[in-house]
């Protein structure tokens, strides 16, 4: 297997995992840059972007070929969230609905696959804010207008995330769905439409 960052070569020994997934968590953790982040995956010599989450355990180390890391600093990759983060929000809002009519006409087995992989995006996306932020700078206590504070936001976010946690144990599917649809598909628009503000006050 052939590894390489920005163009520096790797030796295959100094890399750890069994899947694309865990090699690349060993290359972002271990052997990345300071302050850069992975900007583009080439496997096998073809752009390899995750269309499910966690879909690169599902390729195996023997397969991987060649992997080409190219990185860009963390204010790049902030600026280019930031960029897309509404329009990434916004899929995950057009999604909610086909989940709760599931949830609602008792469907549990699609609509806990939906679901989970909603979840799983909402995770990844809260967890690239809270990085966003830090690396921008952008002050958490900071007011947009009627909106409030990305901190009140993001509390909430992970209020409405353990009373979901907590119905779904409860296996109370119609409830689940109400608080999908009431409570937490608000939170993601108010989210959604303060980016633009936050966006304004990176320099």
């Amino acid at each position: 297997m052939i590894i390489s960052i920005d163009g520096r070569p790797m030796e295959e020994n100094l890399v750890r995992g069994d899947n694309l997934e865990d090699i690349l968590s060993d290359l972002t953790e271990n052997h990345l840059p300071q302050n850069r982040m992975v900007g583009e995956v080439l496997l096998n010599g073809l752009t390899f972007t995750e269309e499910l989450p966690h879909a690169a355990v599902e390729v195996p180390r023997n397969e991987i070929e060649s992997l080409v890391l190219v990185t860009l600093t963390s204010e790049d990759i902030s600026r280019h969230f930031l960029d897309n983060s509404p329009n990434i929000l916004g899929s995950m809002l057009d999604s909610l609905p086909k989940i709760t009519e599931l949830f609602r006409l008792g469907d549990e087995t699609e609509a806990n696959e939906h679901y989970l992989r909603f979840l799983e995006s909402l995770h990844l996306t809260i967890s690239m804010l809270e990085k966003v932020i830090r690396v921008m700078d952008i002050p958490y206590q900071a007011s947009v207008g009627e909106l409030g504070s990305i901190e009140g936001r993001l509390g909430w976010l992970a209020e409405i995330a353990s009373l979901l946690l907590r119905i779904q144990e409860e296996n109370d599917w119609i409830y689940l769905a109400d608080v999908l649809e009431y409570e937490l598909t608000p939170e993601l628009e108010a989210l959604r439409d303060m980016l633009p503000a936050l966006k304004s006050r990176v320099h």
